[in-house]
């Protein structure tokens, strides 16, 4: 689903549009991804490219390299290349992340 040039809704294609909407813009290399939880989420500890991250609304517990800090709305984020981490995002947290890769395949 393309909601406009260069912007692309993968909710559809992940089948994940009770949990979270997530809607990205495609770069050649890069991602920048505005994500609105619909439901309480716990992401498994992971690694990739680097990330930084904006929080809009709620609340993320975010542990990278085993140290685990609260972010909330106005703060601001960043998981270098490679750091092992998960997080916590309770109902309603709303964020804009942008990642250094193409972490989302989009459908077309």
């Amino acid at each position: 689903f393309q909601a406009e040039d260069g912007i692309r809704d993968v909710e559809r294609s992940r089948g994940l549009g009770d949990v979270y909407k997530r809607q990205v813009f495609q770069g050649q290399n890069q991602q920048v991804i505005f994500t609105s939880f619909h439901k309480d989420v716990e992401i498994p500890e992971h690694s990739h490219a680097a990330e930084w991250g904006v929080v809009l609304e709620g609340e993320i517990e975010l542990t990278v390299n085993g140290e685990t800090r609260i972010f909330r709305k106005g703060d601001v984020y960043y998981i270098p290349a490679n750091a092992k981490h998960s997080a916590k995002m309770k109902k309603g947290y709303k964020e804009i992340v942008f990642f250094n890769e193409n972490r989302f395949e989009l459908e077309v």
